[in-house]
This record gives structure tokens, C-alpha cells and sequence, in this order.
């Protein structure tokens, strides 16, 4: 996880057993996130991707 997740939630997920890495800041080891959102009401197809990547959304 990334060092800029509130310390608050941090702790909640440790208090709840979970062990925890962190990361700096929007790090390329933490995820490389794509998507691709159809709204069919007005008709939009919307795409975005992850910075942190060298990673592309392509709607055609």
C-alpha cells in the first residue's frame, strides 16, 4: 500500500489483521489500473489509465 493512505485506515487494516508494505507515493510497484466505462444514457464511453504505468485505455 501507498504511504499516502490516511495513517487512520492503515492502522484500522492492521488492527484487523492484516500486514501491511508500504510504498512511497504512487509508486509503479503498487498497480497498474485500466478502465473502460460505458454510460449508455447520453451515450459516453469514457477510459482512463493508471500514471504510474507506461499503460493506455483506448476507446475506438
Amino acid at each position: 500500500m501507498e504511504g499516502r493512505i490516511p495513517k487512520t485506515v492503515r492502522q484500522e487494516l492492521e488492527h484487523r489483521g492484516h500486514h501491511l508494505d508500504i510504498n512511497p507515493d504512487y509508486t509503479r510497484n503498487a498497480a497498474a489500473v485500466e478502465v473502460i466505462v460505458a454510460e449508455p444514457k447520453p451515450g459516453f464511453l469514457r477510459a482512463g489509465a493508471d500514471p504510474r504505468q507506461p499503460a493506455q485505455a483506448i476507446v475506438r
